[in-house]
């Protein structure tokens, strides 16, 4: 079944070239619409982006990797061994 067929169905009394027609020119009217509305932010969008690239490439590059301390790998073992055995019992249930 076509977008026409459809349209047809909903509006009998409309021809279904027309009624696509229409539909696109309504979207066309809504897109411009939300582009003159969006157009003003355009420039200050642009400036926030380039800020948050220097910000990220300052962070990545003062990034210092640390061992994890005691707590967190006893937590990291904690997960792995939950995890393996959720998988094993699961595996058994099958």
């Amino acid at each position: 079944m076509s977008y026409g067929d459809i349209i047809a169905r909903i509006l009998p009394w409309q021809d279904p070239v027309d009624a696509e027609l229409g539909s696109e020119v309504e979207l066309h009217e809504r897109m411009s619409c939300l582009l003159a509305e969006l157009e003003p932010y355009e420039q200050k969008l642009i400036q926030l982006n380039k800020k948050m690239k220097i910000k990220l490439r300052k962070e990545h590059e003062n990034y210092v990797e640390e061992p994890p301390d005691k707590q967190q790998v006893s937590m990291m073992y904690y997960y792995y061994y939950y995890y393996y055995y959720c998988c094993l019992s699961s595996a058994y249930l099958i």
